[in-house]
């Protein structure tokens, strides 16, 4: 049998590591250009997966949607005379629940979509979400060409 010991292998790591040289890297490289310096200094902003985009999206909806509904409770239902129902509130969290539910269920959540949502309207009445309200508005008819140049 062979005898294995992980902690030698430990130990021999690094001393193998500097030893080894890698193919195709020059052990004496030349100073970088002023102009790659320059690339090299300069700060990349962080990417962000478009899974983790569309979850960020669902919570603010959720906590949204969930916020409205109290506050049509607390606003417009709920006295200091009465006794306060948390079954309101219940129910304005499962009725966001559900909204994201039904969100998901239809497949709104895109990235392109995120990054320009008022420039998708061109008049369609089915990209209702994307659009703006306003620029519904300002559309005399449904008609495409209209709704694009009083929107764009």
């Amino acid at each position: 049998m062979m005898n294995f010991d992980a902690g030698k292998m430990v130990q021999a790591a690094p001393s193998a590591a500097g030893a080894a040289t890698v193919p195709g890297i020059r052990a004496n490289s030349r100073p970088l250009s002023p102009l790659a310096q320059l690339v090299a200094a300069q700060h990349i902003v962080p990417a962000f997966s478009p899974i983790v985009v569309a979850g960020i999206v669902r919570f603010i909806e959720f906590v949204l949607i969930a916020a409205v509904g109290v506050a049509i409770y607390l606003g417009y239902v709920y006295t200091p005379a009465t006794e306060f129902d948390w079954y309101y509130v219940a129910t304005a969290f499962g009725v966001a629940a559900l909204a994201m539910i039904a969100f998901q269920a239809a497949d709104i959540y895109h990235v392109q979509a995120f990054r320009n949502p008022v420039g998708q309207c061109d008049g369609s009445p089915l990209r209702g979400r994307s659009c703006s309200f306003s620029s519904r508005r300002s559309c005399s008819s449904h008609n495409s060409a209209t709704c694009t140049r009083a929107s764009g």
